[in-house]
């Protein structure tokens, strides 16, 4: 069964940038990706034939971070529990607009120590994975139109 388009907004979630960044395989393959980040979540895809956006992964942005390559004026890795790997923006500019937009948009996605819920009988090792992870590793087509693309909140 195919999957049908969707949109992948919600009330709770908004556009704030994207563009192309090269991503390092564990192979060693380079493979370009189109980025797509939410106020929630870091989204990669590749371009079908049909012209649509083909999820590759969704990464929640409330447990990623991003470090910079010190070596490499281009270059940063994505760190998240699900997946982690270096990407190569196309300038050093357009790195450290990545690395700022995508370090703060993830600091505000994070949990207050507020929000938690820190009952007496909870873990210590940490919230029970959520159903939304299970979500997060469908892959499926994005529908991003330009009125959402204009009227979404830019960094």
């Amino acid at each position: 069964m195919t999957p049908q388009p969707r949109s992948i907004l919600g009330k709770e979630r908004y556009f704030v940038m994207e563009g192309d960044l090269v991503k390092k395989c564990q192979s060693g393959k380079s493979v370009s990706y189109r980025f797509f980040l939410f106020s929630d979540q870091l989204v990669y895809t590749h371009r079908a034939f049909s012209g649509e956006y083909k999820v590759h992964k969704q990464l929640l942005l409330s447990v990623l971070r991003c470090e910079d390559i010190d070596d490499n004026p281009t270059a940063f890795r994505i760190l998240h529990p699900l997946k982690s790997f270096a990407v190569t923006a196309e300038s050093p500019q357009a790195k450290t607009q990545w690395v700022r937009v995508l370090s703060q948009t993830a600091n505000t996605a994070r949990p207050k120590p507020s929000e938690l819920n820190l009952d007496e009988g909870a873990s210590s090792e940490g919230p029970e994975p959520q159903t939304e992870e299970e979500d997060l590793e469908r892959r499926s087509s994005i529908i991003l139109t330009e009125n959402e693309r204009r009227s979404s909140v830019n960094l």
